[in-house]
């Protein structure tokens, strides 16, 4: 994780799901993932999701996303644990100490998040600005802010 990006860790309360069923479950709920590694899903074009597993058991989950539009990948990462939570197992959050904490309201879920990361959301716009950009995180971030950045330089030199 970069200074481009946050994430939501869940652990699974009460579970005895695979790996491949609880894909198999997400893709019924039209949940779209493509595979990035073993244990890594690039879900609806723009999280990364880990899966952490104990002898083909789902223990944890972490949804990975960017702070160039930190706000509404906040409020997608909790429409798909909602998802995960109501139609597949329970799940409950877990902070940068391990502590959990219940699944409860949208509206406790943003605090959370928004709590989490508050200083590194303030960095992150002090480095790069405000943004609106929906892309995934890691290398993907610097090479869309890249692009746009070489754009404008060339925009600005034939004006």
């Amino acid at each position: 994780m970069g200074a481009e990006s946050f994430y939501v860790k869940s652990s699974v309360v009460n579970n005895g799901i695979s790996k491949d069923d609880f894909l198999s479950q997400l893709n019924n709920l039209n949940v779209i993932y493509s595979s990035i590694t073993t244990y890594e899903y690039e879900l609806e074009e723009f999280l990364i999701m880990t899966v952490h597993s104990d002898y083909e058991t789902i223990r944890e989950l972490s949804i990975e996303g960017c702070f160039s539009w930190f706000h509404e990948c906040t409020l997608k990462i909790y429409e798909i644990l909602l998802l995960i939570h109501t139609c597949i197992f329970p799940i409950s959050l877990k902070d940068h100490d391990g502590n959990c904490l219940a699944f409860t309201s949208k509206e406790d879920f943003l605090f959370f998040v928004n709590e989490l990361y508050r200083e590194k959301y303030k960095d992150f716009n002090i480095r790069y600005g405000e943004m609106n950009i929906r892309c995934l995180p890691r290398e993907r971030f610097y090479s869309s802010i890249n692009g746009k950045r070489k754009k404008s330089i060339i925009k600005r030199l034939f004006k």
